[in-house]
């Protein structure tokens, strides 16, 4: 048998589990939406304790036996889950997986870093030919990240599971040994960058509205609050080059309040001034016409100077092509799929967008208060970026200001209510208002009404 040795991937670690893990062990199993698709309810300390000491006394592949993997945070060495490997006795050659990830972990690509890791060590260290993996049909994220992975549905049964007094459908998929160790490589993995996760507030943290999707080395910016190439640059310093200012060519706007928009000349010039050679291409609601070519009136000497002066400037990169758009479809290109759905957010036209990718579904909520319907447009995405204001400060507020945030924003509880209904993979807050109340307070708020996974957006964070 193989002497097992941990697995190390960019952010993650499978590693036997140890004692430390213990309170981090019982804390994830105990959580009734990690609990919610899987066949047990608690654990207890000593259950926890025995179990941990079994398992580092175990070896992985030993045919009939399962065991558990740790999954930790390689920078940390915090337990986040585990991951479970199954060789049959009967056929040493076929093998079972199983996964489970704590809740504050989930929506991050980690799991999928870890199944990944997985089955390579399966494949490449044990005699295995075929590889499956079964979950509860209701249990989208999992199946999901499986499909992501490149397994193949190859079933579908019906009541085959009584699971917490019930019947329970569920899919199996598999993988063969050829179809992993030799598939193509892929870079096509898709991320969410928080360029900016302010409001009109001029809080020095965060920078105003601003959000990339990069996927495949392009990015796609949505909304241009003050600071959002200065972000960009920040970003691609930390290791994401699709985001250097010169190769910021995509954008989207939702709505045209000034928190959203005032980075825009910010947008269509500096990229310029250092090396953009292509016009900015943006999509936006009625009126970013007239908004473009009115900075670009405002702009027209500086633009001339650079032109006709010394400076080497192209005649291409300052220039910005415009596509005004309604709800529907409004871009399509080899990486991304995006459609707008209207919101409602004061008189004038606003817009949420939908992200489709090869392997994530991202949802920007805009600028909205809750409405009949809304959800529809959450459900089941892999990640739900979306405003929210705090329901305590709200109670400190003016009257006037109490009316005006009720009518156009959504309300910390009226958000957890939209994601019950819509159970994204992971709820992003951003265009958090506090009104003298914590980041931490608003958490608590949402998930006092909503139990799925939920994490208060910064500036640059990365998902």
């Amino acid at each position: 048998m193989p002497f097992f040795q941990p697995q190390v991937t960019e952010r993650v670690v499978l590693r036997r589990f140890q004692m430390s893990d213990r309170d981090a062990f019982v804390a994830i199993r105990n959580d009734p939406e990690v609990a919610r698709y899987q066949s047990w309810d608690t654990l207890d300390q000593a259950a926890a304790q025995s179990f941990i000491r079994e398992m580092s006394q175990a070896e992985p592949g030993i045919p009939g036996a399962w065991f558990q993997f740790a999954i930790a945070r390689r920078a940390t060495d915090e337990l986040i889950g585990d991951c479970a490997l199954h060789i049959k006795q009967d056929d040493p050659r076929q093998a079972e997986i199983g996964f489970t990830l704590a809740r504050h972990a989930q929506g991050q690509g980690l799991a999928s870093e870890a199944v990944s890791a997985l089955l390579t060590y399966v494949f490449q260290t044990h005699d295995v030919q075929r590889v499956v993996a079964i979950c509860d049909v209701r249990n989208r994220g999992s199946f999901a990240l499986l499909e992501r992975l490149g397994l193949r549905r190859e079933a579908h049964t019906l009541q085959s599971y009584w699971n917490k007094g019930s019947w329970t459908d569920e899919y199996q998929y598999a993988v063969l040994r050829d179809e992993w160790l030799y598939r193509a490589p892929s870079t096509l993995t898709t991320k969410v960058v928080l360029l900016g996760t302010g409001t009109p507030n001029a809080d020095p943290a965060r920078q105003g509205p601003a959000v990339a999707i990069v996927v495949n080395d392009q990015a796609y910016v949505v909304d241009f609050g003050p600071g959002i190439v200065r972000q960009a640059a920040a970003a691609a310093q930390k290791g994401l080059p699709a985001l250097a200012p010169q190769r910021l060519t995509r954008a989207f706007l939702t709505h045209h309040h000034s928190d959203h928009t005032a980075g825009y000349a910010d947008l269509i010039l500096t990229p310029w001034v250092l090396g953009r050679a292509e016009p900015l291409v943006v999509y936006g609601p009625r009126g970013t016409q007239a908004m473009t070519d009115h900075l670009l009136a405002a702009y027209a000497e500086d633009i001339r100077e650079r032109r006709e002066g010394l400076e080497p400037a192209n005649d291409q990169g300052y220039r910005v092509l415009v596509h005004e758009y309604e709800a529907g479809l409004i871009y399509v290109d080899d990486n991304v799929r995006v459609e707008a759905f209207r919101v409602e957010h004061g008189a004038w036209p606003a817009f949420g967008l939908t992200f489709a990718t090869a392997d994530r579904t991202i949802v920007i909520s805009g600028d909205t208060r809750p409405f009949a319907g809304l959800a529809r447009h959450y459900h089941d995405c892999d990640v739900l970026i979306h405003e929210v204001y705090s329901v305590q400060g709200f109670a400190g507020r003016p009257a006037d200001w109490q009316r005006y945030h009720s009518n156009v924003h959504t309300s910390a509880h009226e958000l957890a209510a939209l994601a019950t209904q819509a159970r994204p993979g992971l709820l992003v807050l951003v265009h958090q208002l506090l009104w003298g109340v914590t980041e931490d307070d608003l958490l608590a708020e949402v998930r006092a009404h909503y139990d799925g996974a939920v994490v208060a957006g910064r500036d640059l964070d990365v998902y």
